[in-house]
């Protein structure tokens, strides 16, 4: 009756080990995934401002290039002109190439309500003052008429539309306006991207002490109880054998040396009583009459006299 409370005991300890074990896992397991996924959005975040970044100071070259090859066309000679007129029309397709992939990248909406919001890079692209999809479009259309004119001097055909000296001082003012706007749209990234950075270190910051809280509570209720309940246990097997090695060769009533003992350990005392050439005595002590104290006075008594 006795093993049925220590076994149910056991397995309860067993049982809340492994729960704490497991429990602890899970936790330390969410704490590194959270940290990967974190780490993974401030890498991506960083890569995209870089990106952006590229992005913005290679349209502020070519507004410039466009606008330098524009005129460059307009006053150079007729055998000059068509290797001028092919680096425009390049400079041109990468400068509209460009800003699509900047909406692409920025995902930037002309109805969305941030427009209105100074800080934001929609109110650069489709605000006042500076209305940069407005001035990159009329660059790159502008730029779009210009070759075609020049290609149709060149060819001596009539189609297309026919340029001037005016329409190169419009892309001038064009590319002006399109390269402070430029300018104000990268100042815009690099700010939202030091804003954006210092919320993803905020953030890894909260993480890191929340996880060192989470380690200390794990110790404190968890590994601390296991260690402690581990030990307990530890302690209440080695007590247990010992009082079962004490027993087995101990006489239960008298505490003396049992039979067991004098049959395993005889053969040794006699071989070291020779070893030190000494004696051996047994003494056998026998008491007369003994059961008649068990018989009329009970065993208690017996074991009393005993």
């Amino acid at each position: 009756m006795s093993q049925q409370p220590v076994q149910t005991i056991s397995g309860k300890l067993t049982l809340l080990i492994k729960a704490g074990y497991w429990l602890a896992l899970l936790i330390i397991a969410a704490m590194v995934i959270a940290s990967f996924i974190l780490l993974q959005q401030m890498m991506a975040t960083q890569q995209n401002n870089h990106t952006l970044l590229d992005i913005v100071s290679t349209q502020k070259t070519l507004s410039q290039r466009i606008v330098f090859l524009a005129s460059a066309t307009g006053s150079a000679s007729r055998d000059k002109q068509p290797a001028l007129v092919s680096a425009l029309k390049q400079a041109t397709g990468e400068f509209e190439t460009n800003y699509d992939l900047l909406l692409e990248q920025t995902k930037a909406d002309p109805m969305s309500p941030a427009r209105l919001d100074p800080k934001s890079t929609e109110s650069v692209l489709f605000a006042k003052p500076f209305h940069l999809d407005y001035f990159s479009v009329g660059l790159v259309a502008n730029g779009k008429r210009l070759i075609s004119s020049f290609e149709s001097q060149l060819t001596g055909t009539s189609d297309g539309y026919k340029g001037s000296g005016e329409r190169v001082n419009l892309d001038s003012s064009v590319a002006n306006a399109t390269l402070s706007g430029y300018a104000a749209l990268g100042q815009r990234i690099s700010a939202d991207a030091d804003e954006r950075s210092e919320e993803l270190l905020a953030l890894h910051r909260t993480l890191f002490y929340a996880t060192l809280g989470v380690i200390v509570l794990v110790a404190l209720f968890i590994f601390r109880p296991m260690s402690n309940a581990i030990l307990r246990k530890t302690h209440e097997l080695i007590d247990a054998r010992n009082s079962m090695a004490f027993i087995a060769v101990h006489d239960g009533l008298t505490g003396l040396h049992n039979r067991t003992f004098l049959t395993d350990h005889f053969d040794t005392l006699i071989k070291g009583t020779h070893r030190r050439r000494e004696r051996l005595a047994v003494v056998q002590l026998d008491l007369d009459r003994f059961k008649q104290i068990n018989d009329t006075l009970g065993h208690a008594a017996g074991d009393y006299v005993l």
